[in-house]
């Protein structure tokens, strides 16, 4: 069985995703303002829709690939 490979806009997104929910999250607690609340629910939507398409063109990718079949 051969490795999975993951594109380099997957890890990309995936990287700049974590950080920046890490950073919101952090500054929450920092301040504990409502802000940061309000921010990290739009955060969370926008990445939600951002990750589920790049999720799907990834998917979309590897099984139309016949490449390595």
């Amino acid at each position: 069985m051969e490795k999975v490979k993951f594109s380099s806009v997957g890890k990309g997104l995936f990287l700049i995703s974590w950080l920046l929910g890490t950073i919101i999250l952090l500054a929450f607690w920092i301040s504990e303002s409502c802000f940061f609340v309000w921010l990290g629910f739009y955060y969370v939507v926008i990445a939600v829709v951002i990750n589920m398409i790049i999720f799907c063109s990834e998917l979309l990718t590897f099984l139309t690939d016949v490449s390595d079949k």
